[in-house]
């Protein structure tokens, strides 16, 4: 072999495995243990390494599960039942305790004015003071130690309600959302709450706002790179990833993954979900973005195409 294709060989070797390190380093999909109830229009929250995935939709309607995936053995447990069966609920943590509010019940006519909390320590659920409404396909999120919930249908979906967990109090003077949507998503960071997509009237939306507690004031940011409702969102390494979604004009479910920046204001498109899905549920931990259930298609067909997908996106 002569001195130049040697030279050739190392240049192109080299090279390939610096297209392999650039990828490496953008992070990419793995499948993780399956939940062990397939579901959409479930909700999901963590704490201290472990995911807890409540309630959700399936084919009979509205369910009570409760499971807990343990991240560092990749394996799942049952845990106490949610009091109610619900689907299009929302759940936020904390300190040790996982709240979970509003939803339907497993019609779609009826929804559920109520707020629980799960007891990490003890195992149990409680009962606490009933919300200012109803709300249903809403977002809920914790924010300088109090839950906010956000969007969605039933009371006023333009007000916005927190809740103290230390006087058991909820308090509903709060600034109004300017853009009222449901399924959208919603992401607290570093004190202020990040509401990103959702639809009105069946039209998907890509509009971002957020609302600053403390000033009590709403601020517009840039907009998603596409319109989607039905989708998830949560804070990884200082980005807010989103991913899911779907069109109840098309019927499609969708799979784009973007990432945002609050300190830039700017958007990335990522390597998609491996599959398109609405109805999904997130968390960040530890530069990992893990996607849990859904369905993989949209409308109707969401009764009979709800999975049971755990996904977890590493970024290097």
């Amino acid at each position: 072999m002569s001195l130049r294709w040697l030279l050739l060989v190392s240049i192109f070797g080299f090279i390939a495995l610096s297209s392999t390190s650039q990828a490496q380093e953008k992070g990419g999909w793995e499948k993780l243990t399956p939940m062990p109830t397939p579901r959409s229009e479930l909700a999901a929250t963590i704490v201290g390494g472990r995911i807890y995935v409540a309630a959700g939709l399936v084919e009979e309607g509205g369910i009570d599960a409760f499971e807990i995936f343990d991240i560092a053995s990749n394996t799942w447990t049952s845990a106490t039942k949610v009091p109610q069966r619900r689907h299009h609920t929302a759940m936020t943590s904390i300190g040790q305790k996982v709240y979970i509010t509003g939803g339907y019940m497993s019609s779609f006519n009826q929804g559920l004015r109520d707020l629980r909390a799960y007891d990490i320590e003890t195992g149990a659920w409680r009962r606490m003071s009933n919300p200012p409404g109803i709300r249903v396909a809403h977002s809920a999120v914790s924010a300088n130690n109090k839950l906010y919930v956000v969007g969605g249908l039933g009371s006023d979906p333009h007000s916005v309600w927190s809740y103290d967990p230390k006087i058991d109090t909820w308090y509903d003077k709060h600034a109004r959302m300017p853009t009222a949507r449901e399924h959208a998503t919603a992401v607290s960071f570093e004190g202020k709450i990040y509401v990103i997509g959702g639809r009105w009237s069946q039209v998907n939306l890509s509009v971002v706002e957020v609302y600053d507690p403390v000033t009590n004031y709403w601020s517009r940011a840039a907009p998603m790179p596409a319109p989607s409702s039905g989708l998830t969102a949560s804070l990884v390494g200082g980005r807010i990833h989103v991913t899911g979604g779907e069109d109840l004009d098309s019927y499609d479910t969708y799979s784009g993954h973007y990432a945002y920046d609050p300190q830039t204001d700017s958007w990335e498109i990522l390597e998609p979900l491996p599959e398109g899905r609405h109805g999904v549920a997130s968390v960040g931990l530890d530069g990992v973005f893990y996607v849990i259930g859904g369905a993989t298609l949209a409308g109707q067909g969401t009764f009979t195409s709800v999975t049971n997908s755990l996904d977890a996106y590493k970024i290097n």
